[in-house]
């Protein structure tokens, strides 16, 4: 029986194996990934523990291309989503089809086939690896449930994050990222098709007027519309809003913008933020109705896996608003 040790580095679950038992010459020891040095040290501890579990099941083409996609997957996770590098976090089916929007928005349909293909081949593989040789610490993996919400603690660092961008065009793309996304809830595909004249202001506030597939009017948080007004009469009418200087709608501009930004902490995720700007609405008592419109979400249903991240209502305020009569609204 092997040997296993569990150990963690920076956050990062990592199964260390004694080095005779490690396969010296297979595909992992040969793998170089595509990514820079810095990057690959972050994420190689979970990807080595993933791959050391799923090797042998796979051809040596198998395992590389496998290999390739949950390092950039992983890497995505920990610098785009910003969370831990552990199974039950990374393998959840929600967080993978947030990532197929995002990093992977642009491939082929062919190639989109492959790569879903083999991240679910390795969730079925973890969840199914327990001969009495390696066993898995990890607890069974749960279905699709919401990202979780930013702390204010850590939206206040992405400001600083923002402003510290190394020039004026980073900083305020930086800016209008946090802006539409906790501010307006925006997804990447809404951002991205966002033009300085779908902007309204006026004494009412910043209304946003979203184009296409879930086309709406978006009101922004009051604490977010200052950031955008500046935005709007530093670049002028009928320029994109995010990234002046695009000339597509592709996806991944944002989230290679957020990979290309300075800073050494973690970095926001646009999909994390809108469930910021969800779970504020929530908890404060913004009609159900109106947030549905304004999210752009097709029933009320997907609302329900925010709920554990909402606090217990006041007593008081819970009382007054189920007491209110439309008089008083």
């Amino acid at each position: 029986m092997a040997i296993i040790s569990e150990t963690s580095d920076a956050g990062v679950n990592s199964r260390v194996f004694p080095s005779e038992e490690r396969r010296s010459d297979g595909p992992i020891a040969s793998y170089r990934p595509a990514i820079p040095q810095p990057y690959w040290e972050k994420v190689r501890p979970f990807v080595l523990n993933i791959m050391n579990d799923a090797e042998p099941l796979l051809s040596k083409d198998d395992a590389l291309q496998t290999m390739s996609v949950l390092t950039r997957f992983g890497l995505w996770v920990w610098q785009s989503a910003g969370l831990e590098l552990t199974r039950e976090v990374v393998f959840r089916n929600e967080l993978i089809e947030e990532c197929f929007s995002h990093l992977f928005a642009s491939l082929t349909s062919n190639t989109l086939s492959t790569y879903r293909s083999r991240l679910r081949m390795l969730q079925r593989v973890l969840r199914e690896l327990d001969d009495g040789d390696v066993r898995l610490n990890s607890r069974p993996f749960k279905g699709a449930s919401a990202l979780p919400p930013y702390s204010e603690k850590e939206l206040v660092a992405f400001r600083s994050w923002a402003r510290g961008q190394n020039t004026h065009s980073k900083r305020r793309d930086a800016q209008l990222l946090l802006a539409l996304g906790a501010g307006a809830g925006l997804t990447t595909e809404d951002l991205v098709r966002l033009k300085t004249d779908d902007v309204l202001i006026d004494e009412d506030g910043v209304l946003l007027e979203v184009k296409g597939r879930r086309a709406r009017k978006v009101p922004v948080l009051r604490e977010w519309e200052a950031l955008i007004v500046d935005a709007v009469q530093d670049i002028g009418l009928g320029r994109p809003l995010f990234g002046v200087q695009r000339t597509s709608y592709n996806n991944n501009c944002v989230s290679s913008f957020i990979a290309r930004s300075t800073g050494r902490g973690p970095k926001p995720s646009l999909p994390r933020l809108r469930a910021t700007w969800i779970c504020y609405h929530l908890s404060h008592g913004t009609p159900i109705v109106n947030l549905r419109r304004a999210s752009g979400t097709d029933g009320l249903e997907g609302f329900n896996r925010y709920l554990p991240f909402l606090g217990d209502p006041d007593l008081w305020d819970f009382r007054q608003t189920l007491r209110r009569s439309g008089d008083d609204q």
